[in-house]
């Protein structure tokens, strides 16, 4: 993550978006034909499965994080444990990215202002998604959620 973090912030932005599309357009593919990982768990894929969605998370900025969650709901493992998988991957990932960005000196205070003026959206947005999956059938839920994300790839590939 840290070396696609470099590419990150010296690449040019057209090709940063273009690049974010594709990604996002192929995540979203491989969870709309619910793509499994079927081999034998060995630690060498592990660490290629990180590697790659690490890449990927610190080239383009995308969250590839879908694609390591994939992989970890495959294994025989309990629920417990693949909860915990998940979530301590995605904390080391933000972690380190966020920590890859402040080397960058890509945070500023405009950044930050920007940040704190849209952080009560994004968590009123957080509570209604959390409310609406409550109460909406979870394959209206997926059904929105893919399409929302096929439009934000599509625009960030065509514009």
């Amino acid at each position: 993550m840290i070396i696609g973090i470099l590419f990150l912030v010296s690449a040019d932005p057209s090709f940063i978006k273009r690049g974010m599309g594709f990604f996002i357009l192929l995540i979203t593919i491989f969870m709309i034909f619910g793509w499994q990982y079927s081999g034998k768990k060995r630690p060498l894929i592990g660490m290629g499965m990180g590697a790659i969605t690490g890449g990927i998370t610190g080239s383009f900025g995308v969250p590839a994080f879908p694609l390591s969650a994939l992989y970890f709901h495959t294994s025989n493992a309990t629920a417990k444990t693949k909860r915990a998988n998940v979530t301590v991957t995605l904390g080391c990932n933000v972690m380190v990215a966020i920590c890859g960005l402040i080397i960058h000196e890509i945070y500023d205070q405009s950044l930050i202002f920007k940040s704190i003026l849209i952080s009560p959206f994004f968590i009123l947005g957080t509570l209604l998604g959390q409310f609406l999956f409550k109460i909406a059938p979870v394959e209206w839920f997926k059904f929105v959620t893919y399409g929302i994300l096929i439009v934000i790839a599509l625009a960030l590939l065509f514009t």
